[in-house]
């Protein structure tokens, strides 16, 4: 480091570079295996947060569910209402990293209208993945739990509660389950958990939703006033049978290599601004090492340089004003 002499400009201002629908049969289920442990909710709780992701947009945020990894390639299970045309996704994995993620755009006929998107992110560290209760029993009164990341709150929200409604036909977007659980905005893509911890459905929509389109059963019939009424109360959700075996398919044809030249430029992006900031950035040492402060070089006239800094890094404390000259360590060309 060389040091030199500077004009100094200072400023004060700081730089910143209820009950079953009786009108709907619930669907057939068989009797729950009681070879199967279960939970307590300590357990779903440090489950849920193992296998949900935050998914994050230039708008806003969503969950997803860690379904799959092949490789280094990790699969997610989230909303296709979470979706933005021509939108860039990160994905923010339980250990607080972020990762690029690329949208797998070929979704199959059976997929086409149901609310469902898949997710890709490749990473070297191991990630828990969902278990897919395919054929876990699925039964109105049944105990579950629903994970998911509500805006842009870091903490996931987990609830608990229980399947309240199961027509016998699908919603046309592939909503099947309804239930007690809270669900908030955001939490859309993650999990629903039975209390043997597999994965049963994805959250998708809250109650009282602002339309009423979504109770809309696949054949294009639609419930009573009465019956909509009560749909209302509650959450909906995509059971997992409808989707995975289809979504395993996707993930199996789905290319083994993640695109990540938008990471790249990225990171060159940063290691130019780095550069950058080293170069313009210089120390204003004072006789107390913990007085120390730092300055941005701004202008240069011949060989005199113009360094910005808060006023209070060149106050003197005796003399009660501001210093007149001060040394600087620019750094080393």
């Amino acid at each position: 480091m060389k040091h030199l002499f500077f004009t100094l400009i200072c400023t004060t201002a700081l730089l910143t570079i209820p009950q079953q629908l009786l009108l709907i049969s619930p669907q057939p289920v068989t009797a729950q295996e009681p070879t199967k442990k279960l939970l307590t909710s300590a357990q779903l709780q440090a489950l849920a947060k193992s296998i949900t992701v935050k998914i994050l947009t230039k708008n806003g945020s969503a969950s997803g569910t860690l379904i799959a990894k092949n490789g280094n390639n990790y699969t997610i299970l989230t909303n296709d209402h979470v979706m933005n045309p021509g939108a860039s996704y990160r994905i923010q994995t339980p250990d607080g990293k972020i990762y690029p993620a690329n949208v797998i755009k070929e979704k199959p006929a059976s997929l086409k209208n149901q609310d469902v998107a898949l997710f890709q992110f490749q990473s070297t560290v191991e990630y828990t993945i969902a278990t897919l209760g395919i054929s876990a029993p699925i039964a109105v009164e049944q105990k579950i739990v629903a994970a998911g990341f509500v805006s842009d709150n870091a903490q996931l929200v987990f609830t608990e509660g229980q399947i309240s409604l199961l027509p016998d036909k699908s919603f046309q977007r592939g909503y099947r389950i309804g239930y007690s659980n809270k669900v908030q905005p955001g939490m859309s893509g993650g999990p629903i958990l039975n209390y043997q911890g597999e994965v049963i459905g994805i959250n998708a929509v809250h109650a009282y939703p602002i339309s009423d389109k979504i109770y809309t059963y696949i054949d294009n019939s639609k419930p009573s006033t009465a019956e909509r009424q009560q749909m209302r109360q509650y959450s909906w959700g995509l059971p997992i049978y409808s989707v995975a075996k289809v979504v395993n398919e996707v993930i199996a044809k789905s290319p083994k290599k993640i695109d990540d030249s938008a990471l790249i430029a990225k990171k060159g992006l940063i290691n130019d601004i780095d550069k950058i900031a080293q170069e313009i950035t210089v120390l204003i040492p004072n006789a107390n090492p913990t007085d120390m402060g730092s300055g941005v070089i701004i202008a240069q006239k011949g060989n005199i340089y113009y360094v910005l800094t808060a006023d209070h890094v060149i106050w003197n404390r005796d003399e009660k004003k501001l210093k007149d000259k001060l040394e600087i360590v620019a750094p080393d060309k």
